[in-house]
C-alpha cells in the first residue's frame, strides 16, 4: 500500500512539476519580457503583470517543491546531519519529517479554510479579474502531497530503518 502510494505521490509530483516549470514559468518571462517592453518603449506597462507573475511564481513554487524534495535537489542541512550515523540520523530524518508534516499540514489547512471565504466575497485581483481561490486549491493540493509524501519517509524511518539518502 505504501509503495503504491508513493508511487502515485511521485507521479502526481512530476506532472504538476512539469506543468509549473512548463507552462507558468515560461508564461512569467513572457509576461515580463512584454511589460518591459510596453513600460520602455511604449510608456504603457501591464498593469495585471506583477499580480499574474505573484501568482505564477507561487504556482511555480508549489509545483516544485514535492519533486524537489522526492529528487533530494531541496535545501538540506547535510552539513550538520551528515555526521550522524545510524539511529540518530534515522532519528534526524524522522523529526525532518514531522516537522514538515507539521508545517505544510498547518500551511494547507489554514490555506483550505480560506478558500470558502475567497469564493463567498468573489475575491480577485486589484488588476487581474480572475478568481485567487483555484490558486489556492492548487497551494492545498500541493501541500497535501508533501505531506503524503513525508509521512510515507517518517513511516521509513520509524518503521523499515530506511535513511533518508535511500529514497
Amino acid at each position: 500500500m505504501i509503495d503504491r502510494t508513493a508511487l502515485f505521490v511521485r507521479s502526481v509530483s512530476v506532472f504538476i512539476h512539469k506543468l509549473g516549470s512548463y507552462i507558468f514559468l515560461p508564461a512569467m518571462a513572457c509576461v515580463v519580457t512584454i511589460d518591459v517592453i510596453l513600460r520602455y518603449v511604449f510608456n504603457s506597462p501591464l498593469l495585471w503583470s506583477q499580480e499574474f507573475n505573484g501568482l505564477c511564481l507561487i504556482i511555480v513554487f508549489c509545483a516544485s517543491i514535492v519533486q524537489c524534495w522526492s529528487e533530494g535537489k531541496h535545501v538540506s542541512m547535510k552539513l550538520f546531519s551528515r555526521h550522524f550515523k545510524g539511529k540518530m540520523r534515522l532519528l534526524s530524518n524522522a523529526l525532518v519529517a514531522l516537522s514538515g508534516i507539521l508545517f505544510f499540514g498547518f500551511l494547507g489547512f489554514q490555506t483550505f479554510k480560506q478558500i470558502l471565504f475567497m469564493i463567498e466575497t468573489r475575491e480577485t485581483g486589484e488588476f487581474l479579474p480572475i478568481p485567487f481561490w483555484p490558486v489556492r486549491l492548487f497551494i492545498v493540493l500541493c501541500c497535501l502531497l508533501f505531506c503524503i509524501q513525508l509521512l510515507i519517509v517518517l513511516i521509513d524511518c520509524l518503521f523499515d530503518g530506511k535513511q533518508f539518502g535511500d529514497y
